[in-house]
């Protein structure tokens, strides 16, 4: 009996040793209450970092960290779990680092005028939470965008801000410019053959920037693209750039043509040497034609193409004459042997009431016809912008009919410029020969007879049609007998006779063009 409970003691006592040394080993104790951690660090899954314990017991226990959201700060669980015991810690995710702020590479230069984004700054913000908001700010202001209305240099801030409200400031220097500007381009009409020089493409042509100054000499011309030898439309390319990469370009329009045509755009009055530029014609000056039949409207026109003249020191001797030709270096004026006479010189008035001393370069005392130059070099330059030729087309001329009653008129000038007097009538004969009537005639052959009365003074004249082609050259007032009177007949030196005299006396054609009557 006695055996039998001292075996039992035993084994209670055995028993409850084993249990004491089992809940010895069993037991853990927590280590912490908690943890705070940074926005974006990893939460300990590691028992040891909660518990303490023998390690085979403690290394056996569950973390359960689901709870947890990494990626927004607040307050979480963790639980671990040991048996039938639950242990649990706070975890306090925080946020107090600023986002990253990165400004792109580069200087910032922007276009007065134009909305630009504080987006148009930075290369990226970033933040472990997923959320920043990038704003300008300048004068105390937050805005999205910004414009500026006035070049300069400006520096403005630039604030990155995370959903914790850490902050990332950032300052960056901008240039606030304007693009160059390239005005002053002319258009340019041309003869086939006739490059432009550089100085003319850039004549009057400026380049400016309001920051830089004047770029005209940093500009570059471009002609690749004409083909000065093929008739065709086409454009000159004018570019400069400025301090900042700015540039500007516009163009030139550029037509060539045939020189027959280019001829053909000035008589027609569709281009004219003061709106554009015109190289390859054959008469810059030409006073043209036009359609309508006006002679009123024509005598108008036709001034700038007169010229009073008398013989040189002598005023009470005096005639008229018209501007034939204006080369680059001379005026040619086309009047009557008889108004010159013998003199080597000449005075010339001009439409607007200017003088000039004129050589005589040429006369025929049987067709009575002369040619006087003038140096362009003694005659002003404002003067000559004003100046024209009478219209000579003898293409027109030549298929006149002879007895085609046409339109005519005629202007003459006094030495002030003023107009002296009008006539207008009708052309009687395209050529006539009168040699019949007197001998003194039999040498000038046939002269253009028209129904206009002549008048002393206007020897030299041109006389016009109503469109303003030049017809003939005022010379005589013919006085015939019939039926016991005396009839006048107003006769000028044929159109034929005056371009024929300037050949024999220039030694070339009129503007250098063959024409054959």
């Amino acid at each position: 009996m006695k055996k039998w409970i001292i075996a039992g003691i035993t084994t209670i006592i055995v028993g409850v040793l084993a249990l004491v040394c089992f809940l010895h080993i069993w037991a853990v104790t927590p280590v912490c209450e908690g943890y705070t951690l940074e926005l974006g660090e990893d939460v300990s899954r590691n028992p040891f970092d909660y518990l303490e314990g023998y390690d085979f017991i403690v290394e056996r226990i569950q973390v359960d960290a689901s709870e947890v959201d990494l990626k927004t700060p607040g307050t979480y669980q963790v639980s671990c779990t040991h048996g039938r015991d639950v242990f649990t810690y706070k975890i306090v995710i925080q946020d107090t680092i600023a986002p990253e702020l990165t400004i792109k590479e580069g200087d910032f230069i922007f276009l007065r005028g134009k909305q630009y984004t504080v987006y148009d700054l930075v290369e990226s913000a970033t933040d472990l939470s997923g959320q920043v908001d990038v704003i300008l700010v300048q004068d105390e202001l937050e805005r999205m965008d910004f414009v500026y209305k006035q070049n300069g240099q400006y520096e403005v801030a630039v604030k990155a801000t995370d959903a914790s409200g850490n902050e990332t400031w950032k300052q960056v220097p901008i240039i606030v410019d304007t693009p160059p500007e390239i005005r002053g381009m002319q258009v340019f009409y041309l003869g086939t053959g006739y490059e432009q020089s550089r100085e003319i493409l850039a004549a009057g042509v400026m380049a400016e920037d309001e920051t830089d100054g004047d770029l005209t000499a940093a500009m570059v011309i471009d002609t690749s693209e004409v083909d000065w030898n093929t008739a065709g439309t086409y454009q000159v390319a004018y570019t400069v750039e400025d301090q900042y990469g700015f540039d500007a370009c516009n163009y030139a329009d550029v037509y060539v043509m045939e020189r027959d045509d280019l001829q053909e755009e000035i008589a027609s009055h569709r281009i004219n040497r003061f709106d554009y530029v015109i190289d390859g014609a054959y008469n810059l000056y030409d006073s043209g034609y036009y359609e309508a039949d006006d002679v009123e409207f024509i005598m108008e026109q036709m001034e700038p193409a007169l010229v009073r003249v008398t013989r040189s020191g002598t005023s009470s001797t005096f005639g008229s004459g018209f501007i034939l030709e204006i080369t680059d270096t001379q005026i040619i004026i086309c009047t009557n042997r008889h108004v010159v006479s013998s003199h080597k010189k000449a005075d010339i008035y001009f439409h607007e009431g200017s003088f000039a001393e004129g050589t005589v370069i040429g006369r025929d005392s049987n067709i009575d016809i002369a040619l006087v130059s003038v140096e362009l070099e003694d005659i002003s330059r404002e003067l000559l912008d004003t100046l024209m030729t009478v219209h000579v087309d003898a293409e027109y001329w030549k298929n006149l009919g002879n007895e085609e009653h046409i339109s005519v008129c005629m202007r003459t000038i006094n030495e002030k410029g003023k107009v002296w007097r009008d006539r207008s009538g009708k052309m009687a004969y395209k050529e006539n020969n009168y040699g019949h009537v007197l001998d003194v005639m039999k040498k000038r052959g046939d002269m253009t007879v028209v129904d206009m009365k002549l008048y002393h003074g206007c020897s030299g004249s041109a006389i016009l049609d109503g469109h303003g082609n030049l017809i003939a050259m005022a010379t005589l007032i013919l006085r015939e007998p019939v039926n016991g009177s005396w009839i006048k007949t107003y006769c000028g030196v044929t159109l034929t006779k005056i371009l024929d005299f300037y050949e024999k006396t220039m030694g070339q054609p009129l503007y250098g063009r063959a024409v054959e009557f």
